[in-house]
C-alpha cells in the first residue's frame, strides 16, 4: 500500500475523529453530562505447548448525557495488543465512536466506531 493510498484513508478517519470530538464537546458544556473513562486489560494464553501469550489495554473517555430514560456517550478509545507467538504481532489503535443506552440499572446499548488500527 503506497503512500497515496494510506493518505486516502486517514483524511476521512481523522476527520470523523475530529467531528465527534467537537460534538462531544459541546455536549458536555450545553447538557448536563458527566465525563466517563474506562480501562479494558486483557491476557491471552495460547493452547499449545510453547505457551505463547500476550496482553492489550484500551482507555476509553468520553462525555455521557443522561436523557431520562436514554444515555448518550461520544467515545474516544485509543489502545495497543500484543498478541505474542513466533512472529509477534502487534497491534495498536484509535478509535471514536458513540454509544446509546436504554433504562438506567441494566442498560442495554447499542454502539458504533470508526477507527484507524
Amino acid at each position: 500500500m503506497g503512500p497515496r493510498r494510506l493518505s486516502r484513508i486517514h483524511w476521512p478517519a481523522a476527520a470523523a475523529v475530529g467531528a465527534l470530538t467537537l460534538a462531544g464537546l459541546s455536549w458536555s458544556e450545553t447538557a448536563k453530562a458527566e465525563n466517563t473513562i474506562g480501562v479494558d486489560v486483557s491476557f491471552n494464553n495460547t493452547l499449545s505447548d510453547e505457551g505463547e501469550k500476550g496482553a492489550g489495554l484500551d482507555l476509553y473517555f468520553g462525555p455521557r448525557m443522561d436523557l431520562g430514560l436514554l444515555a448518550l456517550t461520544t467515545e474516544l478509545s485509543g489502545g495497543f495488543h500484543d498478541f505474542g507467538g513466533d512472529l509477534d504481532p502487534t497491534v495498536y489503535r484509535g478509535m471514536a465512536g458513540g454509544r446509546l443506552g436504554l433504562f438506567t440499572i441494566i442498560r442495554p446499548s447499542i454502539f458504533a466506531h470508526i477507527g484507524v488500527g
